[in-house]
């Protein structure tokens, strides 16, 4: 589906599961935006910039280049099975737990601030093997060795 349409589908709430947009597919900024239809597809990039309504992503979501959930202040957990080709932003996500850690199908480097990783101070842990960003790491590691 051209992602136009699936955008406007999705702002009707209209998009059916399992839809596969060709594509990369931009809904940043929009605020009433609280959910994504099961087993969405996105070709190429998927940017949720600033959609503080979105609560979670759909099960089996895949996204075949950067996902960025920068400023999704609602958003409580990342799905299993969850899949990513390119980097997952996650700076500002104030509301995100991760007590699973990043869902092994995120293939590209994990951008994510220091609020979110206090945030998530009991699970760190469980991000030991995440492919962090070269500044997320090292806040990861000052806040690991914090205790």
């Amino acid at each position: 589906m051209d992602p136009r349409q699936a955008r406007e589908l999705i702002f009707s709430g209209t998009l059916p599961p399992g839809t596969t947009v060709e594509g990369s597919l931009y809904l940043e900024r929009c605020t009433s935006l609280q959910s994504l239809p099961n087993d969405l597809k996105v070709g190429g990039w998927l940017n949720l910039y600033g959609c503080t309504s979105l609560q979670s992503l759909p099960y089996g979501m895949m996204v075949g280049g950067w996902l960025n959930l920068r400023g999704c202040t609602s958003l409580q957990s990342l799905p299993d099975g969850l899949k990513v080709e390119g980097s997952l932003y996650l700076e500002r996500c104030t509301s995100l737990q991760l007590p699973k850690g990043i869902p092994e199908g995120v293939q590209g480097e994990v951008y994510i601030d220091e609020e979110v990783l206090r945030n998530n101070k009991e699970h760190l842990l469980m991000l030991v093997n995440c492919r962090f960003y070269e500044e997320s790491k090292e806040l990861y590691k000052k806040i690991l060795a914090e205790g």
